[in-house]
């Protein structure tokens, strides 16, 4: 299954799940954080998700909590780069 977002990005690490933060009564609360890598700019990015579902229902409320460039792309391009002895 191909949406158009996973034509722009793929995952280059599997999904870490921690265990739920906080249940509130009926409510689970868990924090999902995943790495996707463009293709287009070639920089890995770091999304944190909240992830919020209801018991007795199907429903799921999903917000994302922040976007940020993964540091470690930087440092292994860094390592990478050719230097010019000119």
């Amino acid at each position: 299954m191909q949406s158009r977002e996973s034509n722009e990005t793929s995952a280059q690490m599997p999904s870490a799940v921690q265990p739920p933060v906080a249940a509130e009564g009926s409510v689970d609360h868990q924090e999902v954080s995943h790495v996707f890598h463009c293709m287009q700019c070639d920089l890995q990015f770091q999304m944190d998700m909240a992830v919020t579902s209801h018991k007795g229902s199907q429903e799921i409320d999903e917000g994302v909590i922040r976007v940020r460039l993964d540091p470690r792309i930087r440092l292994e391009r860094e390592a990478s780069l050719p230097t010019s002895s000119d």
